[in-house]
């Protein structure tokens, strides 16, 4: 949608981006064919669940058939990084969830990223247990309502004591791998430092 492609042509204006990765999922959303669409040729690459691409390995969507919801269809990658694992796993909502357990036997990572899906929050119980983050990383919004973070959802994670950014409040998050040290700092001066 908007709120995940909009920039996708400012990208192109301003940087030259050397190469766009893409879902094999045919999304319905016009925002979402049109920046597709305006890719300079050549520099688009579709990306399914199995492919690699630098550290970071492809675990969903399993196919090309688009779910109910698009939040379920979300790319998820897995990357090995200095000894780190990292989990990117987008706006991924309910259902995607849990075709993504029950199909991947092994989802542990260091740090988990998610988004907030429009219709469930991010990373169920089944989910965090699955990973078992020592640092999770929130992206949401204040615009629309759905990207807004509840009180309950901030109850929930904060009794799993473990550091968690929110972006609303922490600004961006940036991942700093040294061999044998992983830091995460966000703009507004948090900062945890893991080693393996």
């Amino acid at each position: 949608d908007v709120r995940h492609v909009g920039g996708a042509g400012e990208l192109t204006r301003r940087f030259e981006v050397a190469e766009w990765m893409t879902s094999a999922i045919r999304f319905r959303s016009p925002a979402y064919r049109e920046v597709c669409a305006a890719l300079p040729a050549g520099r688009r690459r579709v990306l399914a669940r199995g492919d690699r691409w630098g550290p970071w390995r492809v675990l969903h969507p399993g196919g090309e058939k688009m779910p109910g919801v698009a939040d379920d269809a979300a790319l998820v990658l897995c990357g090995d990084i200095c000894g780190f694992r990292v989990l990117l796993c987008s706006d991924l909502g309910r259902v995607g969830w849990r075709e993504l357990l029950e199909r991947e036997p092994d989802l542990r990572a260091a740090v988990l990223v998610a988004g907030m899906p429009s219709a469930t929050e991010p990373v169920g119980e089944g989910a965090l247990e699955a990973v078992g983050p020592r640092v999770l990383v929130i992206s949401g919004g204040e615009s629309p309502a759905s990207e807004r973070l509840s009180r309950a959802l901030r109850r929930r994670l904060a009794r799993h004591r473990l550091p968690v950014f929110y972006t609303p409040d922490d600004g961006s998050v940036t991942l700093e791998f040294r061999e044998g040290r992983l830091r995460v700092r966000s703009m507004r001066g948090r900062e945890v430092e893991l080693r393996p």
